[in-house]
Parts: structure tokens; sequence; C-alpha cells
């Protein structure tokens, strides 16, 4: 939950402790931006964040995928759950 006047920075949406979504509205993504996703990354501790830019021509153009510390072999979700 956000305090009014607090300097914390936080991410736009949490999803299931598992994904943050950080949103913007830009011309387009620069490197700060994805670094700022990955510090939200790892002081929560979730594995996966979308960075997703609606000032892009296509959205679909503005999405960016970020991991942290995803193990290395892992098998993709979609295998797990078979």
């Amino acid at each position: 939950m956000k305090t009014f006047g607090s300097n914390a920075p936080e991410a736009d949406f949490r999803v299931e402790g598992c994904l943050i979504v950080e949103v913007k509205a830009i011309e387009s993504i620069v490197a700060i931006h994805v670094r700022q996703l990955q510090t939200y990354l790892r002081l929560s501790g979730c594995p996966l964040g979308l960075l997703i830019n609606f000032g892009a021509l296509q959205v679909f153009d503005g999405i960016e995928r970020v991991v942290n510390n995803f193990p290395e072999g892992t098998p993709p979700y979609s295998l797990l759950s078979k």
C-alpha cells in the first residue's frame, strides 16, 4: 500500500506476487526504463516483469519482457503445467 509523502519507488502493477507490470506512455523505451523494472524485480523477488509502452506506434512493439534470476535450464511454464 502506498503512503502519501513516501519517496519510495513503487511498481505500477504486481500480479499474484510473481509478475511486475510497468506501464509507460513515451515515444520509446530507453535503458533507464528497463533498469527501473530490473530494480523493482530485484527488490520484490518477482521472477518476471513486463514493460509496456502505450506510446509506441503499435502496443505490441512497445512490450519488453524482463527476467530476474530465472534458473538456467528451467522449462517454460506451459511445459510444467502438463
